[in-house]
Protein backbone atom coordinates (compact mmCIF):
# COMPACT_ATOMS: atom_id res chain seq x y z
CA UNK A 1 0.00 0.00 0.00
CA UNK A 2 1.53 3.67 -1.03
CA UNK A 3 0.79 6.96 0.28
CA UNK A 4 -0.26 9.23 -2.98
CA UNK A 5 -2.05 12.24 -4.11
CA UNK A 6 -5.69 11.46 -4.05
CA UNK A 7 -7.62 11.67 -7.44
CA UNK A 8 -9.32 15.37 -8.46
CA UNK A 9 -12.84 15.64 -8.41
CA UNK A 10 -13.54 17.04 -11.87
CA UNK A 11 -15.95 19.57 -13.31
CA UNK A 12 -16.28 18.87 -16.78
CA UNK A 13 -16.13 21.86 -19.79
CA UNK A 14 -17.45 22.95 -22.60
CA UNK A 15 -14.34 24.62 -23.40
CA UNK A 16 -10.59 25.15 -21.84
CA UNK A 17 -10.45 27.53 -18.96
CA UNK A 18 -9.19 31.19 -19.56
CA UNK A 19 -6.30 30.47 -17.17
CA UNK A 20 -4.92 27.65 -19.65
CA UNK A 21 -5.82 29.09 -22.91
CA UNK A 22 -6.49 32.48 -23.54
CA UNK A 23 -9.36 33.41 -25.64
CA UNK A 24 -7.19 34.66 -28.53
CA UNK A 25 -5.49 31.68 -28.59
CA UNK A 26 -8.70 28.76 -29.24
CA UNK A 27 -7.64 28.30 -32.94
CA UNK A 28 -3.68 27.97 -32.08
CA UNK A 29 -5.34 25.36 -29.09
CA UNK A 30 -7.38 23.45 -30.96
CA UNK A 31 -5.31 22.86 -34.03
CA UNK A 32 -2.10 22.06 -31.94
CA UNK A 33 -4.42 19.57 -29.16
CA UNK A 34 -5.20 17.89 -32.88
CA UNK A 35 -1.97 17.45 -33.44
CA UNK A 36 -1.46 15.53 -30.06
CA UNK A 37 -4.65 13.34 -30.48
CA UNK A 38 -3.30 12.09 -34.21
CA UNK A 39 0.16 11.41 -32.98
CA UNK A 40 -1.00 9.33 -30.21
CA UNK A 41 -3.85 7.69 -31.90
CA UNK A 42 -1.13 6.34 -34.64
CA UNK A 43 1.11 5.13 -31.96
CA UNK A 44 -2.20 3.13 -30.38
CA UNK A 45 -3.75 2.06 -34.04
CA UNK A 46 -1.37 2.36 -36.38
CA UNK A 47 -0.43 4.58 -39.04
CA UNK A 48 -3.01 5.82 -40.95
CA UNK A 49 -5.78 5.01 -37.96
CA UNK A 50 -6.36 8.25 -37.20
CA UNK A 51 -9.88 8.95 -36.55
CA UNK A 52 -10.60 11.05 -33.53
CA UNK A 53 -13.70 12.73 -32.14
CA UNK A 54 -13.11 14.78 -29.21
CA UNK A 55 -15.59 14.47 -26.31
CA UNK A 56 -14.60 16.30 -23.49
CA UNK A 57 -12.23 18.18 -21.01
CA UNK A 58 -12.14 18.70 -17.43
CA UNK A 59 -9.88 20.26 -14.68
CA UNK A 60 -8.29 17.93 -13.13
CA UNK A 61 -6.94 20.64 -10.30
CA UNK A 62 -4.35 23.29 -9.50
CA UNK A 63 -0.56 22.63 -10.52
CA UNK A 64 0.14 20.78 -6.78
CA UNK A 65 -1.74 17.85 -7.76
CA UNK A 66 1.47 16.96 -9.85
CA UNK A 67 3.64 17.10 -6.98
CA UNK A 68 6.95 19.09 -9.12
CA UNK A 69 9.86 20.07 -7.23
CA UNK A 70 9.59 23.09 -9.37
CA UNK A 71 6.62 23.65 -10.36
CA UNK A 72 7.09 27.83 -11.07
CA UNK A 73 7.55 26.34 -14.68
CA UNK A 74 3.62 25.84 -14.86
CA UNK A 75 0.50 28.54 -15.37
CA UNK A 76 -3.12 27.69 -15.26
CA UNK A 77 -4.70 24.36 -14.38
CA UNK A 78 -4.05 21.08 -14.46
CA UNK A 79 -6.58 20.13 -17.10
CA UNK A 80 -7.63 16.74 -19.44
CA UNK A 81 -8.92 16.35 -22.85
CA UNK A 82 -10.26 12.99 -23.87
CA UNK A 83 -11.35 12.20 -26.95
CA UNK A 84 -12.68 8.68 -28.86
CA UNK A 85 -10.19 6.63 -31.05
CA UNK A 86 -11.80 4.61 -33.85
CA UNK A 87 -9.77 2.95 -36.81
CA UNK A 88 -8.06 -0.64 -37.71
CA UNK A 89 -10.83 -2.29 -35.52
CA UNK A 90 -9.86 -0.77 -32.66
CA UNK A 91 -12.38 2.10 -30.62
CA UNK A 92 -11.32 3.45 -27.13
CA UNK A 93 -11.38 6.50 -25.44
CA UNK A 94 -8.13 8.26 -25.17
CA UNK A 95 -6.84 11.21 -22.34
CA UNK A 96 -4.30 13.42 -22.70
CA UNK A 97 -3.00 15.91 -19.77
CA UNK A 98 -2.52 19.63 -20.66
CA UNK A 99 -0.17 21.68 -18.57
CA UNK A 100 0.56 25.21 -19.83
CA UNK A 101 4.33 26.52 -19.85
CA UNK A 102 5.50 29.67 -18.80
CA UNK A 103 7.73 29.56 -21.66
CA UNK A 104 6.83 27.52 -24.71
CA UNK A 105 3.13 27.08 -24.73
CA UNK A 106 1.39 23.57 -24.04
CA UNK A 107 2.81 20.44 -23.09
CA UNK A 108 0.57 17.52 -23.51
CA UNK A 109 1.28 14.12 -21.22
CA UNK A 110 -0.28 10.98 -22.08
CA UNK A 111 -2.70 9.21 -18.93
CA UNK A 112 -4.24 5.95 -19.21
CA UNK A 113 -7.16 5.29 -21.36
CA UNK A 114 -10.31 4.78 -20.41
CA UNK A 115 -12.26 6.46 -17.37
CA UNK A 116 -10.24 6.40 -14.72
CA UNK A 117 -10.99 9.23 -11.99
CA UNK A 118 -6.91 8.76 -10.58
CA UNK A 119 -4.67 11.23 -10.69
CA UNK A 120 -1.89 11.76 -13.08
CA UNK A 121 0.45 11.05 -9.52
CA UNK A 122 -1.93 8.46 -8.80
CA UNK A 123 -2.28 6.80 -12.24
CA UNK A 124 1.70 6.76 -12.65
CA UNK A 125 2.44 4.69 -9.15
CA UNK A 126 -0.38 2.35 -9.34
CA UNK A 127 0.47 1.49 -13.15
CA UNK A 128 3.92 0.37 -12.05
CA UNK A 129 2.32 -1.95 -9.32
CA UNK A 130 -0.33 -3.27 -12.51
CA UNK A 131 2.94 -4.14 -14.27
CA UNK A 132 4.56 -5.66 -11.73
CA UNK A 133 1.01 -8.20 -11.22
CA UNK A 134 0.67 -9.01 -14.71
CA UNK A 135 3.61 -10.96 -14.89
CA UNK A 136 2.42 -13.51 -11.43
CA UNK A 137 2.46 -16.71 -14.02
CA UNK A 138 2.98 -15.66 -17.07
CA UNK A 139 4.71 -18.70 -18.84
CA UNK A 140 8.65 -19.53 -19.19
CA UNK A 141 8.48 -18.80 -22.75
CA UNK A 142 7.42 -14.98 -21.90
CA UNK A 143 10.80 -13.87 -21.72
CA UNK A 144 11.30 -10.38 -19.20
CA UNK A 145 11.83 -8.67 -22.39
CA UNK A 146 8.76 -9.84 -24.01
CA UNK A 147 6.93 -9.59 -20.64
CA UNK A 148 8.10 -5.20 -20.90
CA UNK A 149 7.57 -4.96 -24.54
CA UNK A 150 4.62 -6.24 -24.90
CA UNK A 151 2.23 -5.08 -21.52
CA UNK A 152 -0.36 -2.72 -22.14
CA UNK A 153 -2.94 -1.10 -20.51
CA UNK A 154 -5.87 -0.85 -23.11
CA UNK A 155 -8.86 0.24 -20.91
CA UNK A 156 -9.95 1.33 -17.52
CA UNK A 157 -13.66 1.24 -16.03
CA UNK A 158 -15.11 3.01 -13.15
CA UNK A 159 -16.53 -0.10 -10.84
CA UNK A 160 -17.69 2.14 -7.79
CA UNK A 161 -17.00 5.30 -7.13
CA UNK A 162 -15.90 7.66 -3.68
CA UNK A 163 -17.62 9.21 -1.02
CA UNK A 164 -16.44 12.19 -1.24
CA UNK A 165 -14.71 14.06 1.78
CA UNK A 166 -15.51 10.25 3.76
CA UNK A 167 -12.04 8.87 4.71
CA UNK A 168 -11.83 5.06 4.68
CA UNK A 169 -14.49 5.21 2.32
CA UNK A 170 -12.70 4.41 -1.85
CA UNK A 171 -13.53 3.47 -5.13
CA UNK A 172 -12.25 -0.14 -7.54
CA UNK A 173 -10.93 0.08 -11.18
CA UNK A 174 -10.59 -2.56 -13.65
CA UNK A 175 -7.81 -1.83 -16.34
CA UNK A 176 -7.55 -3.87 -18.73
CA UNK A 177 -4.04 -4.63 -20.13
CA UNK A 178 -1.76 -7.63 -21.10
CA UNK A 179 1.42 -9.07 -21.54
CA UNK A 180 2.42 -12.28 -23.75
CA UNK A 181 -0.65 -11.79 -25.74
CA UNK A 182 -2.53 -12.95 -22.55
CA UNK A 183 -5.57 -11.20 -20.35
CA UNK A 184 -3.29 -9.84 -17.38
CA UNK A 185 -6.58 -7.43 -16.44
CA UNK A 186 -6.48 -6.22 -12.49
CA UNK A 187 -8.36 -4.62 -10.32
CA UNK A 188 -7.38 -1.71 -8.06
CA UNK A 189 -9.14 -0.49 -5.02
CA UNK A 190 -8.34 3.16 -4.07
CA UNK A 191 -8.94 3.90 -0.48
CA UNK A 192 -9.22 7.70 1.12
CA UNK A 193 -6.85 8.90 3.77
CA UNK A 194 -6.85 11.47 6.51
CA UNK A 195 -3.97 13.57 5.19
CA UNK A 196 -6.03 13.97 1.58
CA UNK A 197 -4.61 11.48 -0.70
CA UNK A 198 -4.83 7.69 -1.33
CA UNK A 199 -3.46 4.13 -1.04
CA UNK A 200 -3.90 1.46 -3.63
CA UNK A 201 -4.36 -2.26 -3.63
CA UNK A 202 -3.69 -3.96 -7.21
CA UNK A 203 -5.23 -7.68 -7.37
CA UNK A 204 -5.26 -9.89 -10.48
CA UNK A 205 -8.52 -9.87 -11.93
CA UNK A 206 -7.85 -12.09 -15.33
CA UNK A 207 -9.37 -16.05 -15.19
CA UNK A 208 -7.34 -18.37 -13.16
CA UNK A 209 -6.59 -21.95 -13.44
CA UNK A 210 -7.65 -23.69 -10.98
CA UNK A 211 -5.08 -25.53 -9.17
CA UNK A 212 -5.30 -29.43 -10.05
CA UNK A 213 -7.31 -31.44 -7.26
CA UNK A 214 -5.68 -33.56 -4.88
CA UNK A 215 -6.31 -37.52 -6.04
Amino acid sequence: MILLTIFAAAASWSSPPTDLVHPDELSAYNSWLNQEELSEAAKTAGSGCTDVTPISGRVLGDKSILHLSNDSVLEGPVYRESFVLNGCGITAKQNIVVLRLHVGGWKGIVGLPGETIASPLLQRDAYRQAALVARLGLPPTCSAAEQQASYKVSDTKVLSRPQHGVIGSGWQELWIQSACNLDRSVKVTFTLTSDGGADFAVSPAWPRTPAPANP
